[in-house]
This record gives structure tokens, C-alpha cells and sequence, in this order.
């Protein structure tokens, strides 16, 4: 998973994205994620072709963030992330 933030806004906006793979690493197309952040339903996206999948967050106040992928309510990823003001 790589999150980067934009410059665009005083508080970056955060752009999560990742590849969905099986235990033997071939991507899985066309799968529900949940993706929670700090432990509230956000967003149910879908996988692309080849396993792909990007959320974009806009936090409302700089703060350390919890952001987790689930699939079939099983987490696939669990990663915090620290956003600051820019300024």
C-alpha cells in the first residue's frame, strides 16, 4: 500500500492504493473491499483487472490516522498514517 498526499489543500488529501493478491500472489479482479478509517466504514470499492484498487481520504483536522482494507470483513491491510497541516 502506498499513501502519498497531494499539496493541493492546507490538509493533504490521502491517496491509498494497492494491489489485491491471493496467498500465491495473483491479483484478484472484481473484489469488494471495505475500507475503514479509525474504524468506521468509509468507502466499499471494487478491485480492477489486475487486483488494483485506489481510495482518496480527505481528513477534516491533522491528526494521526488508522486506515484499514478489509475483504469479506477480514483485514488485508492495517496501516496509521500521521497527516499534518501544510502551511
Amino acid at each position: 500500500m502506498e499513501i502519498a498526499a497531494r499539496d493541493s489543500t492546507r490538509i493533504p488529501t490521502v491517496k491509498i492504493v494497492g494491489v489485491l493478491r491471493d496467498p500465491l500472489g495473483i491479483p484478484l479482479a472484481n473484489q469488494e473491499l471495505e475500507v475503514y478509517i479509525n474504524n468506521r466504514l468509509y468507502s466499499k470499492i471494487k478491485t480492477e483487472s489486475m487486483g488494483e484498487y485506489t481510495v482518496y481520504y480527505s481528513p477534516e483536522e491533522p491528526r494521526l490516522y488508522e486506515v484499514e482494507i478489509r475483504l469479506q470483513g477480514n483485514a488485508v491491510l492495517k496501516r496509521r498514517v500521521k497527516v499534518g497541516a501544510r502551511g
